[in-house]
């Protein structure tokens, strides 16, 4: 018998209809897990956590120390700064997916604003829906499908609600996007929209304001780029992520996340992108 810890990730970009609502969606099964505490680092997106394990994660402080009780699903809302989760230590079986930016009010029926910064109990959102999925779930062993199980879960409430300003604000997303440097005068001026309603549809949709989008999706971009091997030069990444210059890049870097690149992918999460210890288990 092996002394290894049991461990299975798999991770797919969404596609056909859940790439309507999703990016990625993924599944962590492990029997010990690394952190006691992890670092979410900043975030345009919000994601949904089914967790068919014993206990469940918690902000940092809101449960007796020591003791992490059972969180059947959860939702992590967008944010422009790290937020401390306490976690599993052991036996972890989760199935997540992460939606687009502007998609949380349509797949969670809240405007996104109401989640930046927290980790809530899906069924205030979900109600007995939340028991449907995780059962489903708990009669499904292969992880594709599984996967596949979240992502319909999601598709068809989304489908169910009326589009209200998703599309517009798509679209706001996909202008920053390809131009990095964009304003909200030229973002309101190509999309006929006031200033001040850019700005509304950005903090209602996504849940930052527009600046803040643009500078957090820069970051997870580089976060994608140092994941990469051969990783890039500091400099490249720098250069393909729109900052000014390598100095600019790290002292962003720092402001938004609290560590520096090189401390970012000496310790980063080998599951997703964006997140670092907070405390070893």
């Amino acid at each position: 018998m092996s002394d290894t810890p049991y461990f299975r990730h798999e991770r797919r970009i969404s596609s056909g209809l859940a790439a309507e609502t999703s990016r990625e969606s993924w599944v962590v099964q492990a029997e010990k897990c690394r952190m006691a505490a992890e670092a979410a680092l900043p975030d345009a997106a919000v994601e949904i956590y089914f967790n068919l394990g014993p206990t469940g994660r918690h902000l940092e402080g809101s449960v007796d120390p020591g003791r992490t009780p059972h969180r059947p699903a959860w939702v992590l809302g967008a944010r422009e700064r790290p937020v401390f989760i306490e976690k599993e230590t052991r036996d972890c079986d989760i199935v997540a997916i992460r939606l687009h930016p502007w998609m949380a009010e349509r797949v969670l029926g809240v405007p996104a604003n109401e989640l930046r910064g927290a980790l809530v109990d899906l069924d205030v959102f979900w109600g007995s829906a939340v028991d449907t999925v995780r059962n489903a779930l708990h009669d499904e062993r292969d992880l594709t499908a599984r996967l596949r199980i979240v992502e319909d879960a999601v598709t068809g409430i989304a489908r169910r609600r009326p589009d209200d300003a998703s599309h517009v604000a798509a679209a706001l997303c996909a202008d920053t996007e390809r131009n990095a440097g964009a304003t909200v005068g030229e973002l309101a001026r190509h999309h006929g929209l006031t200033h001040r309603r850019v700005i509304e549809l950005f903090d209602r949709t996504v849940g930052l304001k527009p600046k803040a989008y643009q500078r957090v999706q820069r970051l997870r971009r580089a976060f994608l780029l140092i994941d990469r091997k051969p990783r890039p030069s500091w400099t490249t990444i720098a250069h393909r992520c729109g900052y000014y210059d390598q100095a600019h890049f790290i002292n962003d870097f720092r402001g938004l996340t609290g560590v520096s690149p090189s401390e970012y992918e000496a310790t980063r999460s080998s599951v997703g992108h964006g997140f670092i210890p907070r405390r070893l288990a």
